[in-house]
């Protein structure tokens, strides 16, 4: 599972990418917003070549559970939250999802 993070005019946008499969999280509305009272997770695979991408830990969890956790979250939908540019964003989306996966997924056998 990978981190990514291209610039788009300097503003860095965050995306997960697990089991082939790329997403993050965008405003809700069309086109850029720092604000917005939905949200939504896009297919992000087009941005995978420009983006500073690094591994992400999965800690203690089995790496295939923890990929398909991922996988699961990244997939292109609607959601129930809002988008505000300097807290609920992709940067934020990102971290908690990663630390849900690790919540939810086997653990390694020893």
């Amino acid at each position: 599972m990978n981190i990514g993070v291209p610039f788009s005019l300097g503003i860095p946008h965050t995306f997960l990418c697990a089991n082939g499969q790329c997403g993050g999280k965008h405003s809700g509305g069309s086109g850029p917003a720092l604000f917005s009272s939905t949200s939504q997770i896009f297919d992000d695979s087009s941005d995978k070549p420009a983006a500073s991408c690094s591994a992400v830990p999965e800690k203690d969890c089995d790496p295939d559970s923890f990929n398909e956790c991922v996988a699961n979250k990244v997939k292109a939908k609607k959601l129930k939250e809002p988008y505000f540019f300097a807290g609920s964003n992709c940067g934020t989306w990102a971290e908690k999802t990663i630390l849900e996966c690790r919540k939810a997924c086997k653990k390694k056998q020893p």
